[in-house]
């Protein structure tokens, strides 16, 4: 999971705005930690 969060971060994503990575990152760690 977090390899994933990685490489989203990293630009495995690059059609997504930057508020989306941040909409996304914080339920991405919430998920990990969960």
């Amino acid at each position: 999971a977090a390899a994933a969060a990685t490489s989203e971060h990293a630009g495995g994503r690059p059609r997504l705005s930057r508020p989306d990575l941040d909409r996304l990152q914080p339920r991405r760690l919430e998920t990990v930690h969960a």
